[in-house]
């Protein structure tokens, strides 16, 4: 089932990850069922995969969407991990960026992450933002 919804999320980001020149690579069981809202889910997916998208925009790059079963990493169905290889988020936003109404673009609302954010709280998960080693963003939900 939760590949179903990844499938679904980059389907609709495609347009935006191909006009960035994104390649993109998704690692997880080939079936794993999760009790989640399906179409939530698949927001904050999309919301995560365009912020990946925009990030590279400027030069492309690798997005990795990985995610394993809840046992294994001590979450009690899900762990997913999205990473970019963009330009990682400035120390001082990353304590923000949950935040309803914040945003460093010229455009939008500020209310993307903020979404994210309040899907993962609705399946009792937690979302943490980092940049990981070797550059890049890092979002990692676990529900």
């Amino acid at each position: 089932m939760f590949e179903k919804i990844i499938a679904r999320a980059i389907e609709m980001a495609s347009p935006k990850l191909d006009a960035s020149h994104v390649v993109w690579e998704v690692e997880g069981p080939a079936e794993m069922p999760v009790t989640v809202d399906p179409l939530m889910m698949e927001q904050a997916l999309l919301n995560l995969i365009l912020n990946a998208a925009e990030a590279m925009a400027e030069r492309g790059g690798a997005l990795r969407i990985f995610y394993s079963a809840g046992e294994e990493v001590e979450a009690r169905q899900l762990r997913l991990t999205v990473r970019d290889a963009g330009t990682g988020i400035p120390a001082g936003v990353l304590e923000k960026i949950f935040d309803p109404f914040f945003t460093t673009k010229d455009t939008g609302t500020g209310l993307g992450l903020a979404f994210v954010h309040r899907i993962v709280e609705a399946h009792d998960g937690t979302i943490i933002a980092n940049n990981p080693p070797g550059g890049g963003a890092q979002f990692e939900i676990r529900i």
